[in-house]
């Protein structure tokens, strides 16, 4: 065996050992992935972990998200680090400018 299946077969085993359950690992729907994947730019993954559900409860489907209300994505956004700092901001400005395009591509 060469080097390289070593170091793949050790990672390998590692991380059955030492991964942990999360809810984006569960899924292979594009969108929840997506949503995960901001959502840990922003923070720390145990505040992610119950975010994460919450936010697919009121917003299941990219179609659900790009016909959210904007204050009430705001307000969902805020929830998942507490206090909205500058980044996070343009990153709630940016989802709902995708919203609107996402709005403008479902009806045309």
């Amino acid at each position: 065996m060469n080097n390289r299946n070593e170091i793949h077969d050790a990672l390998v085993a590692w991380y059955k050992v030492v991964k942990r359950d999360l809810p984006w690992r569960k899924t292979q729907d594009p969108y929840k992935i997506w949503i995960s994947e901001v959502m840990l730019q922003q923070t720390l993954v145990e505040t992610v972990k119950g975010y994460y559900t919450r936010f697919l409860e009121t917003f299941p489907t990219v179609y659900d998200l790009a016909g959210a209300d904007d204050e009430l994505l705001m307000k969902h956004w805020e929830g998942g680090s507490g206090i909205i700092q500058e980044q996070e901001i343009l990153n709630v400005l940016q989802l709902c400018w995708l919203k609107n395009l996402m709005v403008k591509c479902l009806t045309t």
